[in-house]
């Protein structure tokens, strides 16, 4: 279950913060990388990124999504697709 968080989100839709971060553990899954490997490539903190996960989302810079968009091999608008689970 979500968390509800604040903002001004247009009824009916999701919190992009949440949905990015959602996409980057699919993508990072389906390419077979850990989170250690991941992070570490990036220059991101390990610890912020499990709070991500585990808070639901935390906004992140559009060139840090950019950086992680090339490093996962996608299209960078490909991480803010949503995706029903």
């Amino acid at each position: 279950m979500e968390k509800k968080i604040l903002t001004n989100i247009p009824e009916g839709e999701r919190d992009l913060r949440i949905i990015v971060w959602e996409n980057i553990e699919r993508f990072r899954k389906q390419k077979g990388v850990s989170v250690e490997s991941f992070c570490e490539a990036n220059a991101f903190p390990i610890r912020t990124y499990k709070r991500n996960l585990e808070n639901n989302g935390a906004s992140v810079s559009f060139p840090t999504i950019q950086k992680f968009a090339k490093y996962l091999g996608v299209n960078t608008i490909s991480l803010f697709e949503y995706w029903s689970q």
